[in-house]
């Protein structure tokens, strides 16, 4: 048995990354234990719930299976939900896969809305979420608010995000260019009515609605 072999083998789960020899050995036992504990585990957590989901379904294997826009969308989903720990961007990504087989857009839109949200956070979403319709949150419902900006209305419903606010600008600023805003300017003072109104896109509603 050569010494590499047996370098490999006494390599175990508690063995520190400064003791491994490099020269491959080292990202070769990285991998290992990432691969065997957290993508694993992010595998097992993407199966789960999309088994949970398609089993509710009244479809044939055929018919699944020749679903193009399914197709497309399990391939990317998959690598996606196995790229991030986010309990919460699996769901929609969950979501997503279920609402590809009667979705009335096109693949090329179905793409794009799944390359957006790559890029997001579980962040990204609820600010979406939020200004797609302010008014379904009893704090805004019930707000007193006579002046003031839709951002207020925002931190009322989510004061812990007020320590986030430049990260969350850039946030509104990236959904603004991104088409799913309709503006970049949340912060400025207006009516009550404006404030509490909507302030996502069509294709703002669009992209909510196929990861809900």
């Amino acid at each position: 048995m050569n010494n590499k072999l047996i370098q490999v083998i006494e390599i175990g789960a508690k063995t520190y990354l400064s003791t491994i020899p490099i020269g491959g050995t080292l990202i070769t036992s990285v991998w290992d234990s990432v691969k065997n504990n957290k993508i694993e585990t992010r595998q097992n957590e993407w199966k789960n719930m999309i088994e949970n989901k398609l089993s509710s379904l009244e479809i044939s294997l055929e018919d699944i299976g020749n679903n193009d826009k399914f197709t497309t969308c399990i391939l990317k989903a998959t690598e996606l939900a196995i790229k991030t720990s986010s309990i919460e961007k699996k769901l929609y990504l969950a979501n997503a896969l279920i609402n590809s087989i009667n979705i009335d857009f096109d693949e090329t839109t179905m793409l794009i809305f799944l390359n957006l949200i790559e890029e997001y956070t579980d962040l990204h979403m609820i600010i979406l979420d939020f200004f797609s319709n302010p008014l379904k949150f009893s704090s805004v419902k019930n707000s007193n608010l006579y002046m003031g900006s839709p951002m207020k209305l925002f931190y009322d419903e989510y004061p812990n995000f007020k320590a986030k606010e430049n990260l969350i600008s850039l946030i509104n600023n990236k959904l603004y260019l991104d088409g799913l805003l309709s503006s970049n300017s949340l912060n400025t003072t207006m009516t009550s009515d404006g404030a509490k109104g909507k302030q996502t896109t069509d294709l703002g509603d669009q992209f909510l609605e196929f990861f809900k």
